[in-house]
This record gives C-alpha cells, sequence and structure tokens, in this order.
C-alpha cells in the first residue's frame, strides 16, 4: 500500500493509508471536496470503525489550523462532529463519520417541498444546542448552511467543518458566509461587523424555513454581497418605518410557514436585520416549539 506523507493535493485512492499521529488509516472512498478540502471515508488498521479524515491543502493551512484550534477547544458535545484526532501539521483531521448531510436529505424526493415537523424538530432542535453550546464557548461557526450539518439515523444533528469559525468579539476580516445563508452583517457596511453568535443565527434560521417550506428564503439574482443583502432587505421588506424587517412578504410567497405558529415564532425572532435584536439560541430553545409539543393544537383539540 502506498503511503500518504502530505496534503499537497487533494485527491487520492481507494486503498491508499494515511498515518495520523499513532494510528494508519485506510482509505474506502471519497465522500465530498471542496474549496479548502476533500473529505475521505476510512478504516483504522486495528478495527472495523469507520472515520472521516478530512484532508486539508497545504495552501490552505490557517483554515486547517484554525479548526483543528476550534475542535480541540469545544471537545465532545453531542451536537457538534466528534474530534478523534489531527496530524501534527493539521492537514489531516480524523473525524466521526455520519452517512448523510441535511443538504443531501433536504434533496430526497419525499422533503424536497418540505419535511414532516416532528423531523423538522428533532433537526432543528439539535442544530440550536449545538449553536448554543458554541455560544457558550465563544465559538461563531461562521458558516452555516445544510452542506456542514451532520445527520446520525435518529435525525439528530452534528455541526461540523470548523474551518471559517472565528472566536466570538473578534473583529471583522472577510465574509466567511456561504451567501444564501448570509446574516445582513456580514454583507452590510452600516451594520457593527464583530463576530457574534448572532451570525449563526440568521443562519440557522434559513435552513429551518428550508425544512419547512422546501425552498431557501433569500436567493440572490447573482452572488454578490450587493445582491445578497438587495434580497434580504427586499424579502423582509425593509424600509424606515421597519429598521428590523419582517415576515409579510415571505408568508404570501411561502404560505407554508404560516401552517405552524410555533414555527413562524422562530422564524420571526431568529430573521432579524440588527444582530442585537435578534434571538440566541437559548432564547429560541425556549419557543414552545421545543420546549412543547412540535404540533400546536388544533381549533377543536
Amino acid at each position: 500500500m502506498k503511503k500518504i506523507i502530505a496534503a499537497s493535493k487533494l485527491s487520492f485512492s481507494p486503498g491508499m493509508t494515511i498515518p495520523v499521529g499513532n494510528a494508519v488509516y485506510t482509505i474506502v472512498k471519497e465522500l465530498g471536496a471542496g474549496t479548502f478540502a476533500t473529505v475521505y471515508l476510512c478504516t483504522p488498521h486495528t478495527t472495523d470503525s469507520k472515520v472521516a479524515i478530512k484532508v486539508i491543502s497545504k495552501k490552505h493551512s490557517r483554515e486547517a489550523l484554525n479548526e483543528h484550534g476550534c475542535l480541540q477547544i469545544l471537545g465532545e458535545h453531542p451536537n457538534i462532529v466528534p474530534f478523534i484526532a489531527a496530524s501534527k501539521d493539521s492537514l489531516f483531521l480524523v473525524l466521526g463519520h455520519f452517512e448523510l448531510t441535511l443538504s443531501a436529505k433536504l434533496k430526497q424526493p419525499p422533503f424536497e417541498d418540505g419535511m414532516p415537523t416532528e423531523m423538522i424538530h428533532v433537526i432543528s432542535r439539535s442544530i440550536l444546542k449545538g449553536l448554543e453550546y458554541l455560544s457558550r464557548k465563544k465559538v461563531v461557526h461562521a458558516d452555516i448552511k445544510p452542506m456542514n450539518i451532520l445527520l446520525d439515523p435518529s435525525n439528530s444533528s452534528r455541526i461540523c467543518d470548523f474551518g471559517s469559525s472565528v472566536r466570538e468579539g473578534s473583529v471583522w476580516d472577510w465574509n466567511r458566509t456561504s451567501h444564501w445563508f448570509a446574516a445582513p452583517e456580514t454583507i452590510n457596511p452600516r451594520i457593527p461587523r464583530k463576530y457574534t453568535s448572532k451570525l449563526d443565527i440568521f443562519s440557522f434560521a434559513s435552513i429551518l424555513f428550508k425544512t419547512k417550506t422546501g425552498h431557501y428564503p433569500f436567493v440572490p439574482k447573482v452572488d454578490t454581497d450587493a445582491s445578497q443583502l438587495e434580497t434580504i432587505q427586499s424579502k423582509l421588506s425593509i424600509d424606515e418605518a421597519n429598521p428590523n424587517g419582517n415576515l409579510t412578504k415571505l408568508e404570501q410567497k411561502y404560505p407554508k410557514i404560516t401552517e405552524n405558529p410555533n414555527i413562524l415564532r422562530v422564524l420571526s425572532l431568529a430573521l432579524v436585520i440588527n444582530p442585537l435584536d435578534r434571538a440566541s439560541a437559548e432564547d429560541l430553545l425556549a419557543q414552545a416549539f421545543y420546549c412543547a409539543q412540535p404540533d400546536p393544537p388544533k381549533a377543536n383539540e
């Protein structure tokens, strides 16, 4: 078997081996590739278990060190991807393996037009529990999106991919969030630009909206900051009299979000322009959708 000794390229073949620390792992298959890294399904030589190994390009060593450091800060939590080991240069990260991402789940035919309420409850509540934990650890993920949410067989979520994460309160440097999920403060120079956990809440709400309606709420005409900001301001009816916006236009275009008042309440607290007025993960977990039954009682019950 050929042993991998560097991450200078991102493409490796099944059967090749990766030494990380005192363990050696055999590549089974590629799971996915992104801008910074490629993720492989691997098996350790000593057991039959499966792990995911993230192989990060050398030119993105800063992101590798950042993710490694963040995972060490976070430690173990039921809604954060398990961190197992890392190479000395942090270019190989050994992580817990999960078969499915939320992105893949949303593309499955039964869920293209939205998910059942109980499934939304389990998935979104576990994301919020993860975000609440990040907030307590003073970590901002800064790129919450379905691709970065792993699901176990019971649909409980694990947040992954911390390459863009920052410490809460850090001064703004660049927009780390994918446009469709970007909070307005990441693209609007008029809003104070410091990283806070409220950034992740806006992204979370965009995901919650998708799980209910089958649509993302803020898809820009073109993939630019200006177009994304214009889309958010238009969809939330931003004007001088209503600087934080409301969901009226979204309710009219996507009436499914009005079917469950408890979900609508969560969205109304999270899709707020000013991060100072936006609910926290703790605030949202205290809402009826998460602390009571997922479906509100019907009028005749």
